[in-house]
């Protein structure tokens, strides 16, 4: 059976998936994802996204676009 924590994780790892989406489309900065995401502060948001992937928002950001630039064949 599922228990509190496990909805907690589960709820978490679905907010982090639609925030790496968001950071892909590009067309919101942090703070605003932040918001959207209901989070009580862009910080806070950044906490919660580097404990879940490893890596900060930026961090991700930026090696989306580099896998991205690669794909492309841009240098």
């Amino acid at each position: 059976t599922l228990t509190d924590s496990d909805l907690d994780v589960d709820a978490l790892k679905s907010v982090i998936q639609r925030a790496k989406a968001m950071i892909r489309d590009g067309s919101k900065n942090f703070t605003e994802i932040a918001r959207f995401l209901s989070y009580s502060s862009p910080q806070y948001f950044s906490r919660q996204f580097k404990k879940s992937t490893g890596m900060s928002p930026m961090e991700y950001a930026s090696s989306v676009k580099g896998i991205s630039q690669a794909l492309k064949g841009d240098d």
